[in-house]
């Protein structure tokens, strides 16, 4: 196990440093989603531009001018039953291909 890697682009090292503060740094705020049923999948697609349908009633959700917080408004407000919410954590592929990605 490692606390300290480099993600090398055509042999150069892209970035480098502690694992923790590469994931901080290139955090995004983004959130995972999943409710009971289709209605309420539509009702949240429609309501905020940030989700995107990933699976069967299943949600990504990206700030984007809209919050986490103003999701979870709606959601209480709908009475919108969640099975699942959980804070996408980056992961090295994920950190790879954004930073070879241009």
């Amino acid at each position: 196990i490692c606390s300290d890697v480099a993600l090398l682009d055509h042999g150069r090292a892209e970035i480098q440093g502690k694992l923790s503060e590469i994931k901080a740094k290139y955090r995004k705020e983004e959130y995972h989603l999943e409710t009971e049923n289709e209605s309420d999948v539509a009702m949240l697609r429609q309501a905020f531009v940030g989700i995107q349908l990933v699976g069967k009633n299943q949600l990504t959700f990206q700030e984007q001018g809209d919050t986490i917080f103003d999701l979870l408004r709606f959601v209480t407000e709908q009475q919108i039953p969640l099975l699942k919410l959980e804070r996408i954590e980056p992961t090295l592929e994920s950190l790879f291909m954004e930073v070879t990605r241009k």
